[in-house]
């Protein structure tokens, strides 16, 4: 039976927006992308109310105008084939007016960081090894993480706008049946403009199963148990591969893979054996779902090349730069073969 209370969605409501204002969008597209653009879909957000509206017609620059107010609006791209390739989010100004400047689909959607977590992943630090490593701080502000436990479940604020939720890899199966409580809270953040980056690697150190937890994942995505030990970039023209490409290794290299996907889905990287989609991204309502596979944490820390993808998906979530210098905890001594460590 799921707990019943209120997981508070913290909003900036635009102050000065009269209900029946008509509200200024201005979406910015740069020109190498227009070419790869067959429609938009554009979300006007207010609280847990999604409305869209449809654009066909792409130019460098489109105006649209909307009605009454938006806590945020969010910008979905997609190429002849439906596939999500651009996004850009924000928030109106007092006077409903906003300008957003398309990128890399789930580039710079969040600012702050929210860990949910028990136990430290495969026994070990990597997560915050990686952010401190790269100029992240622990603390509530922008440019900082924070972890939330499963006893602190109950009295979480997250902020759909700023907030990226990375629920951590191997986690205990209390971890996961508390979580089971609350899916349906996290999946209205998501909704309501949202980003999680969802590690849904378990089966591992700390013996917990997500599918026994009965977890209802976004878009009821379903997760597939299979151990590889490598896994294919798909989508190389993606700024978080910079300077990567073909195939990276891990002991393993991913756990799970990805069935019963949404429409939009961009599938960033497959299993090599199996090619199933072991990394992705889609839109869920206003917001969007990082789902992975992959023990991150794991190939950071013992230097293995899948773990240099984890400060780079970071960093395009929160808007940083990718130098594609990007390393692992192993750092110059990243390994391009697999080593039986488990």
């Amino acid at each position: 039976m799921k707990k019943v209370f209120m997981l508070m969605l913290v909003i900036a409501f635009i102050v000065g927006c009269s209900l029946f204002a008509s509200n200024q969008l201005t979406i910015k597209i740069d020109e190498n992308f227009l070419d790869q653009i067959e429609e938009i879909i554009v979300s006007i957000i207010n609280g847990d109310d999604v409305n869209t509206e449809t654009i066909t017609e792409i130019t460098e620059t489109i105006k649209i105008t909307y009605e009454g107010t938006a806590d945020m609006i969010m910008v979905n791209a997609y190429n002849e084939d439906g596939i999500l390739l651009f996004t850009g989010k924000g928030e109106p100004n007092a006077m409903g007016a906003l300008e957003i400047i398309l990128d890399d689909a789930g580039a710079g959607v969040a600012n702050h960081i929210v860990i949910f977590q028990d136990v430290d992943p495969w026994s070990c630090t990597a997560m915050v090894d990686m952010l401190d490593d790269n100029g992240f701080d622990e603390g509530t502000g922008e440019n900082e993480y924070e972890f939330v436990t499963s006893d602190e479940f109950d009295n979480i604020e997250l902020n759909p706008f700023n907030d990226l939720v990375i629920i951590a890899n191997d986690q205990t199966q209390e971890f996961y049946d508390e979580l089971a409580t609350i899916d349906d809270d996290i999946n209205g953040f998501i909704y309501s403009g949202g980003t999680i980056l969802w590690e849904v690697c378990d089966n591992g150190w700390s013996l917990g199963d997500i599918v026994s937890a009965g977890i209802e994942l976004p878009d009821n995505v379903n997760i597939n148990l299979q151990y590889e030990s490598n896994n294919t970039i798909e989508r190389p023209d993606h700024k978080m591969f910079k300077d990567v490409s073909g195939e990276l290794v891990g002991n393993y290299a991913s756990h799970e893979y990805l069935t019963n996907l949404p429409d939009g889905t961009n599938i960033l990287m497959t299993g090599t054996s199996s090619g199933e989609p072991t990394l992705v991204i889609y839109p869920y309502g206003g917001g969007l779902v990082f789902m992975t596979g992959q023990p991150f944490e794991h190939s950071y820390t013992h230097g293995y090349s899948m773990g240099t993808i984890l400060p780079r998906l970071i960093k395009l979530i929160l808007g940083k730069e990718i130098t594609g210098n990007e390393t692992t905890g192993g750092g110059a001594e990243t390994k391009s073969i697999v080593k039986s460590s488990n």
